[in-house]
């Protein structure tokens, strides 16, 4: 039985959680009006009473997509490594809730069915959490928390490929790859508080 009448940017709204689950869970092909009916518990013919096509869905699923990964961003803790710590402890509490995103973003087919569009606003996720994490890194550095012979490009590099990768391997539930959060923060606040003065430094100051 169809489920009742909801208004329309809320109906648009589930239409899009539909889109993120079926896209992470089942893969591009398998989004379909009968997939996202099933999902939502509505009429096929409903879903296109609130998109045109297809590849709005999947527009719409971005926008959810980037909601959700914003929702109280950024962290406002006053040392900025501790605001790192929290974004990273965050995305991987919702990577856990939420297992479908971190397939959503890795899905291959994405691209074909987003479009320039699509892709534009999917880099403007990345670009954000990068932008984020780039700022945190350069204001530690100006206090003296992160040794400054880092450069703050590659760190944050280091830090967000981390994040992604422990993301993955908790959805996997990889094995041989440590996916206890704390465990994986520890590693990295180790590295970017600067326990050891880098190889390029002690080179310099032993060649000096």
């Amino acid at each position: 039985m169809a489920s009742r009448r909801q208004p329309t940017a809320e109906r648009r709204r589930q239409i899009a959680e539909a889109a993120l689950r079926i896209i992470g869970y089942k893969g591009i092909r398998r989004l379909t009006a009968a997939e996202i009916g099933r999902e939502v518990g509505i009429a096929d013919a409903t879903v296109f009473r609130h998109f045109r096509n297809k590849h709005e869905i999947v527009l719409a699923a971005i926008d959810r997509l980037h909601e959700l990964l914003f929702e109280g961003f950024p962290p406002d803790e006053a040392d900025p490594i501790e605001r790192l710590k929290s974004f990273f402890m965050d995305r991987l509490a919702m990577s856990r809730a939420r297992p479908e995103l971190v397939q959503f973003t890795l899905n291959y087919r994405l691209a074909e069915a987003a479009g320039v569009e699509g892709l534009t606003k999917a880099f403007a996720v990345m670009e954000r959490q990068a932008g984020f994490v780039e700022t945190c890194i350069a204001e530690a550095q100006a206090q003296g928390l992160i040794h400054q012979a880092f450069a703050v490009r590659p760190l944050a590099l280091i830090f967000l490929s981390s994040l992604h990768a422990t993301a993955y391997a908790q959805f996997k539930s990889c094995s041989r790859i440590p996916v206890d959060p704390l465990t994986v923060w520890d590693t990295m606040e180790s590295l970017l508080r600067g326990a050891a003065i880098p190889a390029a430094a002690r080179r310099r100051h032993t060649t000096g």
